[in-house]
């Protein structure tokens, strides 16, 4: 059956209170996985499980991992014990995996394999994985976490009204005295602010007297917030 009915499935076999010696349970399946590819409780269905797990039977780690330190080798017999009174504590667990790091049995021959913890990737892994359980099981069960609130974004530079619509402005810049002529024939003096949704489109005549008249076509567009124009002297 999968890992996680060996530790979920059986941290309740073993602790029906469910308190934190059900979570160091759960670290010993996890850490026992880890190191030696297997689970400690293995069978086909959940009533060989429960019996496996009632009587503490489990392939020691150092079968499967021959050079296992002292410490992973406590750890995981310590937290796989059936009686929680017999079992590691947060804080045992946390001290254990606070000292000096572990150190490898030496091996009994130049033909043994690698020793597990040589490899770099497998101790990086290892290393998370146990911190995040430390943090696991050593914060209380009803503990309330509150995140800072988010600052709502300031959108006042983007002239948003409601109706998600938005405002433009629209100048002469070398003339004082221009005007604008909108689609209906309104006559209005500049600086003049239209208003539409985004992406609406907008046609209309600027002119002064003594100027070329200049026809315009803009768009309303996120970010633009204005349009100056140059009116060209009528030549004579």
């Amino acid at each position: 059956m999968s890992g996680w009915h060996n530790r979920i499935y059986g941290s309740r076999t073993v602790s029906a209170a469910g308190s934190k010696k059900s979570d160091v349970w759960s670290l010993g399946v996890l850490t026992y996985e880890l190191l030696t590819g297997y689970m400690p409780f293995d069978a086909n269905n959940a009533v060989t499980m429960r019996v496996k797990i009632e009587k503490g039977e489990f392939t020691k780690p150092r079968i499967l991992v021959p050079h296992l330190s002292d410490k992973l080798n406590t750890l995981i017999e310590k937290s796989l014990q059936v009686n929680p009174a017999n079992r590691f504590s947060a804080a045992a667990v946390e001290a254990l995996l606070k000292d000096e790091k572990p150190v490898l049995k030496p091996a009994g021959s130049m033909h043994n394999p690698k020793p597990l913890w040589a490899n770099k990737k497998i101790l990086m892994i290892a290393a998370g994985m146990a911190l995040l359980i430390i943090i696991a099981v050593t914060i209380p069960k009803n503990t309330n976490i509150t995140l800072p609130e988010q600052p709502e974004p300031d959108v006042s530079d983007l002239n948003v009204e409601p109706g998600y619509k938005r405002t433009l402005s629209i100048d002469v810049s070398n003339v004082s005295n221009a005007y604008i002529i909108l689609q209906n024939g309104d006559r209005k003096k500049l600086p003049y602010e239209i208003t539409g949704k985004e992406g609406e489109n907008f046609k209309f005549r600027l002119e002064a007297d003594g100027y070329e008249p200049k026809d315009v076509d803009v768009s309303i567009t996120v970010g633009r917030k204005s349009y100056e124009y140059n009116l060209d002297k009528i030549k004579e």
